[in-house]
């Protein structure tokens, strides 16, 4: 699946595109995300292809500087783009039962993705993210502690139509990154940026969660795919 992947990416990166195309990286915490993102990149360039990678453990380790980094980046790509904010809004809280500083924070998230793909993504130039949209549709699931429901489902396939069309996106591929339990717990425990993420603790009933959250988004972006020609999804086994 690795070589078809980078087969299918490097014909895509030659054909060019009107429009943006964006491969994010999707996957429970701990999956090797990164790793693989990282792998992909350099096989890519070492072909002569241009590619823009963006990866979250790139921003400064001070927390400080790093929420600043990330505020300047929304400012400069966001602040006239109130469409993109009204999205994330309406992202965040189209999920149920979510407390209200984490709604914030998930806001900013999508806010940070949406200005990432603005800024770095140019026609014609893919953009590589080791966590995107999908990413942050996983936090939100994870957060709501339940499963997306048929009404839920149907409105984030409109809000997902509507964010490609915002963002000009010609192409957005999903890599779905998957492995085995034991894999993701190691990934967890060794991994040199640790970042946020709940899972962190190593406790199996925050994990069996993530896995579960994990679930419940691949069956929402199946039913995505279906709907959207402009989205394709590609799974990798670790």
């Amino acid at each position: 699946m690795k070589s078809e992947l980078e087969s299918w990416l490097l014909e895509a990166l030659k054909s060019g595109s009107r429009g943006r195309v964006v491969i994010e990286a999707f996957g429970t915490p701990g999956v090797g995300k990164s790793y693989f993102c990282d792998g992909l990149h350099m096989r890519v360039t070492e072909n002569d292809q241009s590619l823009a990678y963006h990866s979250i453990d790139r921003y400064r380790e001070n927390r400080f500087l790093r929420i600043i980094s990330k505020f300047s980046l929304i400012f400069r790509s966001c602040w006239r783009r109130w469409d993109l904010f009204s999205m994330a809004c309406r992202i965040v809280f189209g999920f149920s039962g979510l407390k209200f500083l984490i709604r914030i924070k998930l806001i900013f998230n999508f806010l940070l993705v949406f200005s990432v793909i603005q800024m770095r993504s140019k026609q014609g130039r893919p953009i590589l993210l080791d966590q995107g949209i999908f990413q942050g549709l996983w936090s939100c699931c994870y957060y709501q502690l339940g499963s997306i429901g048929s009404k839920e489902a149907s409105s984030l396939r409109e809000l997902i139509s509507q964010l490609i069309e915002s963002l000009d996106l010609e192409l957005l591929v999903i890599i779905y990154v998957s492995a085995s339990k034991k894999v993701i717990v190691n990934g967890l425990q060794t991994r040199a940026i640790k970042g946020s993420s709940e899972l962190n603790s190593l406790q199996m009933d925050i994990i069996k969660r993530g896995l579960c959250a994990t679930s419940n988004m691949i069956d929402a972006i199946h039913d995505v795919v279906t709907s959207h020609p402009k989205v394709k999804l590609i799974e990798v086994s670790r």
